[in-house]
């Protein structure tokens, strides 16, 4: 079964980097997720990586929303445990930079991207092909720093000014905030395989 393991939260103002700590927890299939959002002078992938405890993360997906302001979803499967810092790395010094960290036990895997650019006050997100004991996860950054409030039933897990990581079961994330911009990545976290198994046939393996 998926859950929630802890969340993390930084920012800091004209940087080309950021770091700071998480603690991941004892338990099996674990994986960690960071959002990150910049503000800046170039609309380009300015973040040239993400480590955890000198592990090189992986980069999920990146989103321009066209004002200055870019999100970016990477993820690690089975961090190690303890408390160890997140690094992120920019090619260039950015306004502003924000970082939100989730981790999670029970994930064999992660798929099904969505996204949602635009402008407006809400965003959206449907993950498809989710399995029976599967989760959403979704990251939210937008322009200004006002606060996100997540749909009802979701579960917010950390929050940085600008950057919301949250999480549903249902497939399906949303998000309302003050602002004319925004970028939403989702994802499936994937469910260990034998338990999906265990649930489909109404038995243990």
């Amino acid at each position: 079964m998926i859950s929630f393991d802890a969340g993390s939260n930084d920012k800091d103002t004209d940087v080309d980097s950021l770091t700071f700590a998480h603690t991941i927890g004892v338990g099996d299939n674990r994986i960690l997720i960071v959002g990150v959002r910049t503000r800046s002078n170039s609309t380009n992938d300015i973040c040239t990586g993400v480590t955890f405890n000198g592990t090189p993360m992986t980069k999920f997906a990146t989103y321009n929303s066209g004002t200055l302001h870019r999100g970016w979803f990477f993820y690690l499967l089975n961090p190690d445990t303890g408390t160890h810092n997140i690094v992120i790395s920019l090619s260039i010094a950015t306004t502003a930079l924000h970082a939100t960290a989730a981790s999670y036990f029970g994930v064999e895997g992660i798929d099904d991207e969505d996204n949602d650019v635009g402008s407006g006050t809400t965003s959206s997100l449907s993950i498809s092909n989710m399995g029976g004991l599967d989760w959403c996860v979704g990251i939210c950054t937008h322009k200004s720093g006002t606060d996100v409030t997540c749909d009802a039933g979701d579960n917010e897990r950390a929050e940085e000014w600008a950057v919301t990581i949250s999480d549903d079961d249902d497939g399906s994330l949303g998000y309302t905030f003050n602002d004319d911009s925004f970028v939403s990545i989702g994802a499936r976290l994937v469910a260990v395989l034998e338990e999906q198994k265990a649930l489909f046939f109404g038995c243990n393996f």
